[in-house]
């Protein structure tokens, strides 16, 4: 059912990660590690060659210092993918992207649209943005810590390595890209999850 794929660097984070994934998910999936020591590729790429081997109909990319925190999290992602014309789903998104050149967040906390725990100075900090009390709240762009789509989507629009030879902007793209293909981005209010 999902085929989930990370790009990493920290070998015993990967690990931590797989066995949060293999606890928490509850569905049928595949793990699909990239070790990208001592390479040159960029995020793009990696994700692009990891996807092109999943067996699943739905992807989750996902960053090496993760974790859900809410058991069957697959199974609510999975039926909300099912929904026509439903894009990319995410954790931390914003309803407006403005011309400026800058991140996926927006510069005002009222098109915030946030559902993650974090670090910081060594303490957890929760940021929950949800005006509408939404179980899923529907955004323009995506911050890239963890994406779900289905394969089908990710087939029509791949992430553009020959633009983004890095590890940033990726997010940005990819959901814009989504947005203009006439896809909905949401984010995911329901499911618990921390980013390290």
């Amino acid at each position: 059912m999902f085929s989930v794929i990370t790009c990493y660097i920290h070998p015993s984070e990967v690990e931590r990660l797989r066995k949060n994934i293999g606890n928490t998910i509850g569905v049928p999936f595949e793990f699909i590690a990239y070790d990208n020591r001592g390479t040159s590729k960029g995020i793009c790429q990696v994700y692009n060659e990891c996807a092109e081997k999943a067996r699943f109909d739905n992807l989750c990319f996902v960053h090496e210092d993760f974790e859900f925190t809410t058991d069957g999290w697959g199974r609510k992602i999975s039926e909300k993918l099912e929904e026509e014309r439903c894009g990319v789903i995410g954790f931390a998104g914003s309803t407006i992207k403005t011309a400026a050149h800058a991140g996926w967040a927006p510069a005002s906390h009222r098109d915030l649209r946030t559902n993650y725990t974090y670090l910081y100075k060594g303490k957890e900090k929760t940021r929950i943005c949800n005006p509408d009390n939404e179980d899923f709240s529907e955004v323009v762009t995506l911050d890239g810590m963890c994406l779900s789509c289905t394969k089908a989507l990710w087939q029509q629009i791949r992430f553009d390595e020959q633009l983004l030879k890095g590890f940033h902007g990726y997010d940005i793209d990819y959901t814009l890209a989504s947005k203009a293909a006439g896809y909905r981005n949401y984010v995911c209010h329901t499911i618990g999850v921390k980013h390290f």
